[in-house]
């Protein structure tokens, strides 16, 4: 069961899409670690993955 099913919603929802919508914008540009401390040694592409499907991951809890 979702986020939205359980009737649970942030208290901004426009302000925090703005921000999620920024950060997303942001991956390119950002510098990333040669190593995660869970993971070792990511690639780019490997940084990549994980934030899709971290956010793939929270989309799902809130029915997007």
């Amino acid at each position: 069961i979702n986020m939205v099913e359980r009737n649970i919603y942030p208290e901004n929802f426009e302000e925090e899409k703005e921000k999620l919508v920024q950060m997303i914008r942001c991956f390119p540009e950002r510098t990333t670690h040669d190593k995660s401390p869970l993971l070792g040694k990511m690639t780019t592409e490997n940084w990549a993955r994980l934030n899709y499907t971290h956010m793939h991951h929270h989309f799902s809890q809130f029915g997007v």
